[in-house]
């Protein structure tokens, strides 16, 4: 059985115990009950806000194994906001960059990690170049 059906034929078990549990068969130690609240209605899209937010290295690390699990094995498609660009780079088949709400690219993840205007608009290169 793939990584991600384990996980989703947990859901139930998951649902009336919730928590931070090692996941069995994948070694995950992530939030289980909130992944299997959002799937318990085999949705076909999951909206995911900071995901790995206030998680430690490992912890980022399992998470985005697992959501990248969801979307190649479970067919979800993933909608994430996320801050935390190894995570976005693990996950993502396609990116889109706003800065102040207005898109200012999309594309791959190396395309977007390297535009000028992302560059520009998260590390402000500005100021630095008259230095």
């Amino acid at each position: 059985m793939a990584a991600a059906e384990k996980l989703l034929e947990l859901r139930k078990v998951s649902m009336a115990f919730g928590g931070l549990k090692v996941v069995a068969g994948l070694d995950l130690h992530v939030d289980e009950g909130e992944i299997a609240r959002a799937t318990a209605t085999k949705p076909r899209l999951l909206l995911l806000d900071e995901p790995a937010a206030g998680m430690n290295p490992k912890e980022t690390q399992e998470i985005t194994e697992l959501i990248a699990k969801l979307r190649v094995e479970g067919g979800y498609t993933i909608l994430v906001i996320e801050h935390d660009m190894h995570v976005v780079a693990g996950i993502s088949d396609r990116v889109v960059a706003l800065d102040h709400g207005v898109k200012i690219a999309e594309g791959t993840f190396e395309e977007v990690a390297t535009d000028p205007r992302v560059v520009e608009a998260y590390l402000g290169t500005g100021g630095m170049a008259r230095k």
